[in-house]
């Protein structure tokens, strides 16, 4: 499939590969090899085996004591940020034997998680940013609680710095090095509320509500700035960076694609339409996996993934 060109809002039916109905409420996901993992509200987690994508269906289900609102994966392990019931973490090799090895209590309500090197990064709503020492994961525990001045919606991690989406407060840029003094270094207010991020190539991209996409150069972290809006028709809610390509869950909106080669003037090149509220989204191998909230996990064959 060429890229959509402006206006054309809805796929084609041979782009549409599968709709997994999962039996909660889909907010995140995450694609490693040939699973993907879904983070499913009170249904906890789903794991759907996607190979071939023509026959993805559920492999097996795990569930959790809270609300499975994020996912991140690493080292055989699934991280999920549980609401109410903090990090809970899930051995996830074998598949078929799948289950929680270890929870982590947090203050407020775990929204997203980010792992990198020994730490898992939780974004924990009004109490901040949450650092986790994941080594090993049967023994982890918070390291360090960093207050933030709004409310941590999601978090992404490069560099030695992360990045969280911290709702009215916009972006904020944290040295996480060593993890043990996080500290807060810049600020990039956004123009509505940030709620999700993804960094890449220098840059990060923030959903940003009303606003739509927000592009801001993080090069260097402590001189970050916006570079680039790109309005979106919904309310920006997720984001995954593919190649030249930002694709958006954009709520109502369905799924925006945005093509990021020179982000200081990004624009729109294509999108598709969603039946519900389309949330989180990963993209892998060609496909984008949309969290599509009731209607359960979405795959669609995309340009540039």
């Amino acid at each position: 499939m060429g890229i959509l060109q402006p206006g054309c809002a809805v796929a084609k039916p041979a782009d549409v590969a599968k709709t997994i109905d999962t039996p909660g409420y889909s907010w995140g996901v995450a694609v490693s090899g040939v699973y993907a993992f879904v983070a499913d509200g009170t249904s906890g987690m789903q794991i759907i085996s996607i190979d071939p994508i023509e026959s993805a269906a559920i492999a097996k289900s795990v569930p959790t004591p809270g609300e499975a609102w994020g996912i991140a994966l690493s080292d055989g392990y699934a991280f999920i940020a549980d609401d109410n019931s903090g990090l809970q973490i899930i051995d996830i090799d074998p598949i078929e034997s799948a289950d929680i090895v270890r929870a982590v209590d947090m203050a407020g309500e775990a929204w997203c998680v980010a792992v990198s090197g020994d730490y898992a990064f939780v974004a924990d709503g009004e109490s901040g940013l949450e650092i986790v020492d994941i080594n090993p994961p049967e023994s982890a525990y918070v390291v360090e609680t960093l207050d933030t001045p709004g409310f941590a919606c999601s978090v992404a991690i490069s560099n030695g710095y992360a990045y969280v989406a911290d709702y009215e407060s916009g972006l904020l840029v944290v040295d996480i090095d060593p993890p043990e003094s996080a500290a807060i270094i810049q600020t990039v207010k956004t123009p509505d509320k940030a709620k999700g991020v993804a960094v890449a190539g220098g840059y990060a991209f923030v959903a940003d509500g009303k606003a739509g996409l927000v592009i801001v150069d993080i090069d260097p972290p402590d001189s970050a700035f916006v570079v680039k809006i790109v309005d979106t028709p919904g309310k920006a809610k997720g984001v995954a960076v593919s190649g030249d390509l930002a694709f958006v869950t954009d709520n109502s909106g369905g799924m925006q694609i945005v093509d990021v080669a020179t982000p200081e003037s990004a624009y729109i090149v294509g999108a598709y339409d969603l039946p519900g509220l389309a949330k989180g989204v990963a993209v892998s191998d060609g496909y984008a996996y949309i969290a599509n909230g009731k209607y359960g996990l979405r795959i669609i064959k995309v340009p540039g993934g």
